[in-house]
């Protein structure tokens, strides 16, 4: 059985605590950090960014003709701000 990534993203990001807890003495600080910006990682792309293109841009195609006609909003760039420095700093 296959599932969505809607679904199977918060099913991956509820095993990281345990994953954390299993390990913490090994990895200590470093893996808690590591842990914590891939599941900030896995909140802003995983799971808002495939609701909002379900729920929210469905609505925007069809009522949008001129709503983004000065850019994006401020909040759509901040989320990709974090989303991307969370990815880029969370230790390999």
């Amino acid at each position: 059985m296959r599932l969505r990534p809607e679904s199977s993203e918060p099913a991956a990001l509820l095993g990281l605590p345990g994953m954390y807890a299993r390990a913490a003495r090994k990895g200590g600080l470093l893996w808690l950090v590591g842990v914590v910006l891939i599941g900030i990682t896995g909140m802003l792309f995983g799971v808002f960014l495939g609701l909002m293109g379900a729920l929210v841009f469905s609505v925007l195609a069809s009522q949008a003709t001129d709503l983004f006609t000065q850019g994006p909003p401020p909040a759509f760039i901040a989320l990709f701000i974090v989303a991307t420095l969370a990815t880029c700093l969370a230790p390999s």
